[in-house]
């Protein structure tokens, strides 16, 4: 696996800085419609000492992601409007450590 420095992307252009909170907890972002799921998901990565900013569209996590580069974005794939997968794409520049896209289905 091909290593890249810090401040550039896979292809070698310059990475957006990355902000930090300023109590110096890694900011993450969430974006999920269900509203439960996205509790869920704030109190336990809060727990585990994050900085949670939810977002319940793609649009709303652009917008969350421009303002505080997180760490790390957990995506869901079924998203109203923008898909996961769009969003994703869009992101990889904001984001310096990596996304993780959720593939999950209510089977009930």
């Amino acid at each position: 696996m091909k290593m890249y420095p810090d401040n550039t992307t896979h292809d070698g252009r310059p990475r957006m800085a990355q902000a930090a909170t300023p109590d110096g907890t890694p900011p993450l972002l969430v974006v999920e419609d269900d509203a439960e799921m996205a509790a869920l998901l704030r109190r336990g990565l809060t727990a585990e000492g994050y900085d949670v900013t939810v977002a319940a569209d793609g649009l709303q996590g652009l917008v969350a992601a421009s303002r505080t580069p997180p760490v790390l974005a957990v995506l869901d794939v079924m998203l109203s409007g923008m898909s996961g997968f769009e969003l994703c794409r869009r992101l990889r520049e904001l984001i310096p450590s990596g996304i993780i896209v959720m593939l999950a289905q209510d089977l009930a």
